[in-house]
């Protein structure tokens, strides 16, 4: 099994239209991420062909790992049965997680940093940090079971 690891910023927030950001504690994003999910266009998710994958956060809440049910084509053309994600830090609506491994820069020549950002306990949407306020990358969540 390959490892890859990746900078994650997770933010939570509320059901709706606007992406409001709700304070929550960092042991509840292990909660509220618990289960099966799916990623990508958002009208073909969870379906039957579609590569599931869990996401599990370790005890101490300092790893979080992405498990496919199948390997899993990502970015390079590379194939990985799970992505290992580092916490780094937190804040009152995020969770900061570390790319180790990945070469690819923003347009800024830095890492790029990504937010999660949970728009209800079934459904999130990625965005970079470095992306203009509101603009998100067309890549969703949708839990499964």
């Amino acid at each position: 099994m390959k490892l890859i690891n990746l900078v994650v910023a997770v933010a939570l927030t509320s059901t709706g239209s606007a992406y409001s950001e709700v304070p929550v504690s960092p042991k509840a994003f292990k909660k509220i991420l618990a289960g099966s999910w799916d990623e990508g266009k958002l009208q073909k998710l969870c379906g039957p062909e579609r590569n599931q994958f869990t996401i599990v956060f370790s005890k101490d809440g300092s790893r979080v790992i992405f498990t496919f049910d199948h390997p899993q084509k990502i970015y390079e053309n590379q194939t990985v049965s799970a992505l290992s994600y580092r916490v780094i830090g937190t804040t009152s609506v995020s969770l900061i997680l570390a790319l180790e491994g990945d070469t690819r820069k923003n347009a800024k020549g830095d890492l790029f940093v990504w937010e999660l950002v949970v728009v209800d306990h079934n459904l999130f949407h990625w965005r970079s940090t470095d992306f203009a306020p509101g603009v998100y990358n067309d890549v969703w969540g949708r839990r499964c079971k």
